[in-house]
């Protein structure tokens, strides 16, 4: 949707709320494409990998002792999980490619097709945004909160602009300055809104399909979330133009390359701590395995 011209302050809730049903009004068919694709991709995805799975258990068998097994097991799932990851970032830039180009009459197709170019570096800033929010709450409540906020925009940062990476960080942190608590309003808002809507469908849950009705308006309303906040993006970028700068300021080495290195380190540490959890849990799966196959067995003789 346009905006006026001139503008010098974020609307209100009730108004961006409004903006948000008329741009979904218009823009439904499309976005709930994108969402029923996205599941179907997911499922097919998960499927196959399940299948593959199975297949190179039955080609390299099982057990405590076999070592190639289980890391062959793991590197199977962890292939899976990244293509699952790129494919959650392709229909993620699909749906903001619909809202950019809201002029524009695009279907699934097309909206998937403008994406491409976009996956990888929405892959990208998603995790580095994810690294240091996740870095932030390690540090208490408020600097995860901060930094949440500074880098709330930076994936659509990068459908307007050239910027990527740690420069769609940092733009997304000029926009956001100026406007740090009224964003912080509008997304508490947002969130005790979507928790109230999620309540009253909870309480249909027991009745019969109820849980298929609460999936299926979770599945319904979640575009709405990405409109909202694109519409305050929206709003931020014709309040200060898509000509900031991206240079790092002398406070920006104080947040990006501590907290970037930080969060690195503090991942890697926690994979090592809990591999040999992982390992015991995946022993012990093993040895239920073996010892259902075994009862099987001897009840078939």
């Amino acid at each position: 949707m346009e905006q006026s011209p001139i503008q010098t302050h974020l609307p209100s809730f009730i108004t961006l709320a409004k903006e948000s049903m008329t741009l979904y009004g218009q823009k439904w068919r499309p976005l709930l494409k994108i969402v029923c694709a996205s599941y179907a991709a997911y499922a097919i995805v998960i499927i196959f990998g399940l299948l593959v799975l199975l297949l190179a258990a039955k080609a390299f068998p099982i057990s405590i002792d076999n070592q190639f097994a289980w890391i062959a097991t793991i590197a199977i799932a962890l292939l899976f999980l990244s293509a699952i990851f790129i494919l959650s970032s392709w229909f993620s830039a699909a749906t903001i490619i619909v809202l950019r180009d809201w002029k524009e009459n695009i279907g699934l197709h097309e909206s998937l097709r403008r994406a491409k170019p976009y996956v990888m570096p929405y892959f990208l800033i998603s995790f580095l945004t994810a690294l240091f929010v996740f870095t932030g709450f390690l540090f208490f409540i408020i600097p995860g909160i901060l930094l949440l906020i500074f880098f709330l925009f930076s994936d659509y940062v990068i459908f307007f602009g050239q910027e990527r990476g740690i420069g769609a960080l940092i733009k997304s942190k000029k926009y956001v300055r100026g406007f740090y608590w009224n964003i912080f309003i509008l997304l508490l808002s947002l969130f005790a809104t979507l928790i109230f809507v999620n309540s009253i469908f909870q309480l249909i849950e027991p009745l019969p399909f109820g849980k298929l009705i609460h999936s299926a308006a979770n599945a319904a309303i979640s575009p709405l979330t990405t409109i909202y906040l694109y519409l305050i993006f929206n709003y931020l970028r014709k309040i200060k133009g898509d000509s900031l700068s991206v240079i790092k300021e002398k406070n920006d080495n104080n947040i990006f390359f501590p907290a970037l290195f930080i969060g690195i380190i503090i991942v890697a540490g926690l994979l090592i701590y809990h591999l040999p959890q992982i390992k015991k849990y995946y022993d012990l799966e093993i040895k239920k395995i073996e010892t259902q196959s075994g009862v099987q067995l001897i009840k078939t003789q």
